[in-house]
């Protein structure tokens, strides 16, 4: 695995923790539920990204579906 690679892997993981930390505080403090959907699929959209760099042969639709 190139440097940037890993680099990209590791942003991509800062940023999942960060969207992590903003859902638990929505759901802390019973905030807007369209506020806590939109980082919930912020989230699940960085799991796509982050899945792909880990295996670019996977396309992100089968990662979606968890195949």
């Amino acid at each position: 695995m190139n440097k940037a690679k890993l680099y990209k892997i590791i942003d991509l993981l800062d940023e999942i923790r960060a969207v992590n930390e903003m859902i638990q505080l929505h759901l802390n403090h019973n905030d807007s539920t369209m506020m806590l959907g939109q980082y919930q699929h912020r989230k699940n959209r960085l799991i796509e990204d982050l899945a792909y760099e880990l295996d670019p042969n996977k396309s992100k639709a089968i990662t979606l579906l968890g195949l």
